[in-house]
């Protein structure tokens, strides 16, 4: 994955957090913050700079958010994706570009009261 991330250019680490506008660490001192010491310790002996370290490598050896299954640098990523991957659909139910296929505000209640994954399961499978 690192050679991944390179391949595709995939910003550090210090770069993406600032872009997510999370506090950006300085010097790998900063990173005790959200990464164990011994994480902290091991990224300093495979990296000369705080500037070099991959996303990949210390986005996945930070704390998770309480809560969460991702730290706070992972997290930011996921929830930009989910959301431009929304509001660029304009399929998406609840966008309603295209009057001639958008459901009505009645429809949208309906829809936001009784949908499930549980309930679609329980419509739409055997037994």
């Amino acid at each position: 994955d690192i050679q991944r991330g390179r391949d595709h250019g995939l910003g550090s680490y210090v770069a993406t957090r600032a872009a997510c506008g999370l506090p950006v660490p300085k010097s790998f001192h900063d990173l005790l913050d959200f990464i164990s010491p011994e994480n902290v310790q091991v990224l300093q002996s495979m990296y000369q700079s705080i500037l070099d370290v991959e996303i990949v490598v210390a986005g996945s050896l930070e704390h998770n958010v309480p809560g969460a299954l991702a730290g706070p640098t992972f997290l930011c990523i996921l929830t930009e994706q989910f959301y431009r991957t929304r509001v660029g659909d304009r399929f998406f139910y609840e966008n309603g570009a295209d009057q001639e296929i958008a459901f009505t505000p009645s429809q949208l209640d309906s829809i936001r009261e009784g949908a499930s994954i549980a309930r679609l399961i329980c419509d739409n499978a055997d037994g």
